[in-house]
């Protein structure tokens, strides 16, 4: 099964049978690196929250924050656990309405290769070759959106992350018509 298949399934399993307090809960223990009891490893969560810095086009700095653990799940029932940027993306809903929530969650249900995609503001996504841990799991630079939208920041992030040059040219170009900007 494709990754992104597997995403759909966990994603919406997870938002069908936990409460958004529990999974708030789940994302403020992650941030505090609280690890479980039952984890025969004892890895120390380990966060770094200035792992890839840069400028977007308002010349403000923003940071990409990484985490070296690729699943993660306490305070999840049923010893479900799930990918940090997809409970970063999640963490969204602590500030969300009802009908917000009612969006968002179809949403999830709606993720897929043809579907809707997870899409990150800073192009720090996930692509084949690249470890999970390199991933971007600052909650505001991910959001969900169409695979057009998700391919059309893909273009930008490819004149973005070439070269400093390249980047200053391409930003001051105004080429990126995306809400937010990429960077």
């Amino acid at each position: 099964m494709p990754r992104s298949e597997k995403s759909k399934v966990n994603l919406f399993k997870i938002v069908s049978t936990h409460t958004k307090e529990e999974i708030i809960t789940t994302w403020k223990n992650l941030n505090k690196s609280v690890t479980s009891k039952y984890d025969s490893t004892k890895k120390t969560i380990v966060w770094n929250k200035e792992a890839l810095q840069k400028k977007d086009s308002d010349g403000d700095v923003r940071c990409c924050w990484t985490v070296n653990v690729t699943r993660y799940g306490v305070g999840l029932k049923d010893g479900v656990s799930i990918i940090p940027y997809h409970l970063a993306l999640m963490s969204k809903m602590k500030r969300m309405s009802p009908e917000q929530l009612k969006e968002f969650i179809q949403e999830i249900k709606d993720l897929s290769p043809a579907g809707n995609h997870i899409t990150h503001t800073c192009g720090n996504g996930r692509t084949e070759g690249k470890s999970d841990t390199d991933v971007c799991c600052n909650p505001y630079h991910l959001h969900v959106r169409s695979k057009q939208y998700n391919e059309s920041q893909a273009h930008c992030h490819y004149f973005l992350n070439k070269s400093e040059e390249s980047r200053r040219a391409f930003m001051e170009s105004g080429l990126c018509d995306h809400d937010p900007k990429c960077f």
